[in-house]
This record gives structure tokens, C-alpha cells and sequence, in this order.
């Protein structure tokens, strides 16, 4: 789906149906998620912003010595498991993305990749 998704955007954005090559297609003995665990907390990831978040595991990945020998060659794809939303406590259902946002905690957009290009 990831590459399916990647190549449409891509093709919408006018540079044509590309994809990238999965790990596993490159190299069938090694696995084709690997899983790395930040540092932070969850009480820290909550008291971030979108932007904070994003530079912090960007820097963080791109240090890690796990990746170390691949690191020029690899495309990160992260999905996050500490995003979460609080129900608001009155009936009234959230009547804005914006509001949305605000009760959205460890949330952080796709749009940033601009940065560190």
C-alpha cells in the first residue's frame, strides 16, 4: 500500500509513477521492517510540537547506529504508536480541523520533509 500510495503522490505532484524498492526485495535475508524504539517518553512526545517532533526523530534516526551502513541508501517510512485523542469531555463534537489538532496529542505531519531537503 505504502508504494502504491508513494507513487501516486508522486505521479500527482509531476514526477510520474515512481516507488522505491522495500528492503527485503534488495536484500531476502534481512528483514523488511526494522523496528527502533526513540528515546523519548510518551509524557515528553506529548508536550511536543508537530514540527519539535519531527526534527527530534529525524535527528534521532539519522544518528542511530543501527542504520549506520545504510543509511545513504534508505528512505524512512515511521509510524508512530503514541498519537493520541482526548475526547473532549462535553457533548459538543470538534467543529474545525484546527480543534481537532488541539485535543491531538504527539501528532506530526508528512508536509515537513521540505526542511532537510
Amino acid at each position: 500500500m505504502l508504494q502504491a500510495f508513494t507513487a501516486e503522490k508522486l505521479h500527482d505532484h509531476g514526477f510520474g509513477r515512481q516507488t522505491f524498492a522495500l528492503e527485503k526485495d534488495l536484500y531476502p535475508k534481512r528483514p523488511s521492517c526494522l523496528i527502533f524504539e526513540s528515546e523519548l517518553s510518551v509524557d515528553e512526545v506529548h508536550k511536543m510540537t508537530g514540527i519539535e517532533l519531527w526534527i527530534y526523530f529525524a535527528r534521532e534516526l539519522m544518528s542511530s547506529k543501527k542504520f549506520a551502513d545504510d543509511r545513504e541508501a534508505c528512505k524512512w517510512f515511521a509510524f508512530m504508536s503514541f498519537t493520541r485523542y482526548y475526547v473532549p469531555l462535553s457533548t459538543n463534537a470538534p467543529s474545525s480541523h484546527s480543534e481537532v489538532l488541539s485535543l491531538t496529542k504527539g501528532h506530526t505531519a508528512l508536509g515537513i520533509w521540505h526542511l532537510f531537503m
